[in-house]
């Protein structure tokens, strides 16, 4: 009886039967082995024409899940911004692995379930297959791939190496399982925790993307980064951006209509944007030579607010009512150098100087501007009154007025007076400097005038004052190195890295460090630059009572985005979002669902949707009815799958997931027909044509990402984080369901006459989950040794090259030719291990 069990007929011979396959059973079975060898081959490709093919369309819904975005406040800053609902690293290893994997995965899980729960061949070899395939193949063609001359490096190491770690662990993880735990057996608290690394996997992966073991620390930015095309999804944050890139290229003067009108032309969905649409851009923007004159010349300002906090951080006698108001030094075509000096007891004048700005030179050929002093703090009696008018000619920017007090007076602490500018004819007030008048002969303390300052971000690069004040005193020459730090703002990202020496001369209180803001396109995003004190000299201290203390002084700004820029893209938003509403009721989801299955029987792209401006796409040749052929039942078949916009891609995700199991099914069953009137072992078929025909999909996603992206982040990290995720998952979930079942179940009469006679079993003879080691531990040791290899080449190549992909071309085909080296070993080794243990 026991052999009667265990002699069931295989699946190519008569009465044998897989999941699915033979369609035509015995009377298939009766047919040449030869000629069926060649239709099994050919069905098994054509089987990966449909893996391709699903797995494409469960991808597009996989990218629609992972996009969405949801309004959450920003704790620091109190705003409502908008966030993307996946964390990028946490999606590349959950949804994004699942849709390269799940065909292995799905292997795996249908082979166990078809096979009565005891494990197979087929599914374990192709998982390990195809890591040996990703790890080796596909990154030798990611290396050759790069352009002559360009190297692609990997951006978020502590990443990569996280999955790297994990993508070696996970294979020696299945030796000590098969060889060292419980050799051949799998026990439930084995699979349950091969299974419980996956979320393990995850968390680390997160915690290293978050910056926890080096790195960042916070969500960085991409300034360079905008998004790709318009569509409804899209955050103010993302449209602020494209905003700003339109305002630069094309001019500030537009309106909201024509800014609506250039992102539909350049950033559409419909229409990407094309160098034919940059040529078309002054039909909506006229040239204006002004505002080119301005845009070439103009360097914005923006004064940091700072009066009203200074007032607050250092208390002083309440001026009168006539006291000069806070006013931004530059204002008009007329300011002072410094706007705050003082007198000292030992000299008892000093020297004004009035500056004729820019704005004002290409005005009259003669300018005039009158001057008078104003009592404050300090009485008329202190100082001597003067008052004037100041004449520039044609070519003259400066002059200099004295300001004197009078000789008897007694000095007491810190007394103020002012001097005021106004205009020659209206006797409007332009701008004031304040006189402090100092008893003592102190070189003084330095300060910034405000600890915490707010800088607005333009259209266009700007630059910024913050200003830095002497107290206390003003007598002599006083110098202090400054220069600019990272905070949360990154140096030529969001601003200008920049250092330098102030110089304060005799009577000088208020000097300034100039801050370049850069244009990043925010909305909501806030960051913050220090700007650092040090070295004062010329007998000068720094207030102690500031950050910094006695060695140095600092201050932070904080650049916001421009109020106006921000109702500006709401506006401009809320048209976007009627557009898309009517949009989206004159095209519904059920016309994109009809549209989706009449593209599938296109051979190429109609003619009029072809980018405005560019060729007709070229007639297919041989090859190209040939794929069409090939592809066409696959396309027409998924086409059925309902696109990603219903239901926010899940729709998608699960009927496409749905047809990768029946996919999969065929290929588990063509497989093994195909070995069977072959007398090939499955382990062989799996690591070599199932293992290529599920990978290749791949390889073509990841040479196009490395030629692409400017980093080796997804061509590279990616592969590691999926050969992980295929044992986590792959080898996790149906190792679990087997020692599950088989605990609870108990050994049955065909289990028995199977394993009781091994030396193995005799501890388990109530049953057990057998996965005998044999091949599989074999297949598994070369890999593990080929893949450190690769680990350790890629971190010489690094190292030598300044990426892991491209570099010189020799060496970048020696690379790839020694990867593909090692994959020819692991494949030769495994394989005659095989047979060899067969025999």
């Amino acid at each position: 009886m026991s052999e009667e069990l265990l002699l069931s007929p295989r699946i190519c011979e008569m009465g044998g039967m897989g999941i699915l396959l033979p369609i035509f059973g015995d009377a298939e079975h009766k047919l040449d082995k030869g000629f069926r060898g060649f239709l099994y081959l050919i069905g098994l490709l054509y089987l990966f024409c449909g893996i391709a093919v699903v797995s494409d369309t469960f991808m597009n819904g996989i990218e629609r899940i992972t996009s969405q975005k949801k309004r959450k406040l920003n704790p620091v800053t109190g705003r409502t911004v908008s966030v993307v609902v996946w964390n990028p690293t946490v999606a590349n290893l959950t949804l994004m692995a699942l849709g390269s994997s799940a065909p292995e995965i799905l292997l795996s899980i249908i082979e166990l379930l078809g096979n009565e729960m005891y494990s197979g061949e087929l599914g374990p070899s192709t998982i390990v297959g195809s890591a040996a395939f990703n790890l080796l193949v596909i990154i030798a063609v990611c290396i050759v791939a790069i352009p002559t001359g360009e190297v692609r490096k990997i951006k978020e190491v502590p990443v990569y190496a996280v999955t790297a770690f994990c993508s070696i662990f996970a294979y020696l993880w299945l030796l000590i399982i098969l060889l060292v735990t419980t050799p051949n057996v799998v026990d439930i608290w084995e699979g349950l925790l091969t299974l419980f690394f996956f979320p393990i996997l995850i968390i680390l992966a997160y915690a290293a993307d978050r910056g926890y073991f080096g790195g960042r620390h916070e969500e960085e930015e991409d300034a360079t980064a905008a998004p790709h095309v318009l569509s409804v999804d899209m955050s103010p944050e993302d449209l602020a951006k494209l905003e700003s890139r339109i305002r630069l290229a094309h001019g500030e003067h537009l309106s909201d209509e024509q800014v609506l009108k250039l992102l539909e032309e350049e950033y559409s969905e419909k229409k990407p944007s094309s160098p034919s649409a940059v040529g078309n851009t002054r039909k909506v923007a006229p040239y204006d030579p002004e505002v080119e004159v301005d845009k070439k010349k103009e360097v914005g300002l923006d004064i940091v607010e700072a009066s009203h906090t200074l007032a607050a951080e250092d208390p002083k006698p309440d001026p009168p009512k006539e006291a000069a108001p806070q006013l931004p030094a530059r204002v008009s075509g007329f300011s002072f150098a410094y706007d705050r000096l003082g007198i000292c007891e030992s000299k008892r004048t000093t020297v004004v100087r009035v500056l004729r700005t820019p704005t004002d030179v290409d005005g009259p050929e003669t300018s005039l501007v009158n001057y008078q002093t104003r009592a404050g703090t300090a009485k008329k009696d202190d100082f001597k009154h003067i008052e004037g008018i100041l004449t520039f000619n044609k070519g003259e920017f400066e002059k200099e007025v004295l300001v004197s007090v009078v000789n008897d007076v007694a000095f007491e602490s810190s007394e103020e007076f002012y001097l005021d500018l106004s205009d020659a004819k209206t006797g409007n007030r332009l701008a004031t400097a304040t006189i402090v008048i100092l008893d003592n002969s102190d070189a003084g303390t330095l300060r910034f005038q405000v600890a915490e300052a707010i800088a607005h971000e333009g259209v266009k690069e700007k630059t910024i004052d913050v200003f830095v004040v002497r107290e206390g005193g003003a007598a002599g020459r006083v110098t202090c190195e400054w220069t600019t730090q990272d905070h949360t703002a990154k140096a030529n990202l969001h601003y200008g890295e920049a250092s330098g020496v102030l110089e304060f001369e005799q009577g000088q209180m208020i000097a300034k460090c100039p801050l370049t803001v850069l244009p990043t396109g925010r909305f909501e995003r806030e960051h913050m630059v220090r700007v650092l004190l040090s070295n004062v000299a010329g007998g000068a201290k720094f207030d102690e009572s500031t950050d910094g203390g006695a060695e140095g002084c600092t201050s932070y700004v904080v650049i916001q985005p421009d109020p106006v820029m921000k109702e500006r893209v709401n506006r401009i938003h809320s048209v976007m979002q009627v557009n898309w509403n009517n949009a989206k009721s004159a095209e519904s989801n059920k016309t994109a669902w009809k549209n989706q299955i009449l593209d599938s029987f296109k051979i190429q792209e109609d003619d009029e949707d072809a980018e405005e401006g560019s060729a007709p796409p070229p007639r297919p040749g041989v090859m190209g009815y040939i794929t069409y052929v090939s592809f066409l039942f696959w396309k027409v078949l998924f086409a059925l799958i309902p696109p990603p916009c219903f239901c926010g891609g899940w729709l998608c995700f699960g009927f496409a997931l749905a047809g990768i199991g029946l996919v999969t099914a065929l290929v588990g069953d063509m497989a093994s027909l195909l070995g069977c009137v072959a007398d090939i072992p499955d382990a062989i078929t799996a690591i070599t044509l199932v293992a290529l025909g599920t990978s290749l999909p791949d390889t073509f996603a990841s040479k196009l990402s490395a030629t692409q992206d400017p980093y080796a982040d997804n061509s590279v990290g990616n592969v590691t984080g999926s050969n992980s995720v295929n044992v986590f998952l792959g080898l996790g979930l149906p190792w679990s369901m087997g020692a599950i079942y088989w605990a609870v179940m108990g050994a049955s009469e065909k289990w028995t006459a199977k394993y009781a006679g091994k030396d193995f079993a005799q501890d388990y003879l109530k049953g057990a989950f057998v996965v005998e080691a044999g091949d599989l531990a074999f297949s598994v040791g070369v890999f593990t040794v080929t893949a450190v290899v690769c680990i350790a080449m890629l971190a010489v190549r690094r190292k030598a090259f300044g990426g892991e992909l491209g570099g010189p071309r020799n060496w970048a085909w020696a690379s790839a030719g020694f990867l593909v080296f090692m994959w020819c070993i692991y494949i030769g080794a495994s394989s005659a291990y095989i047979v060899a243990n067969q025999k």
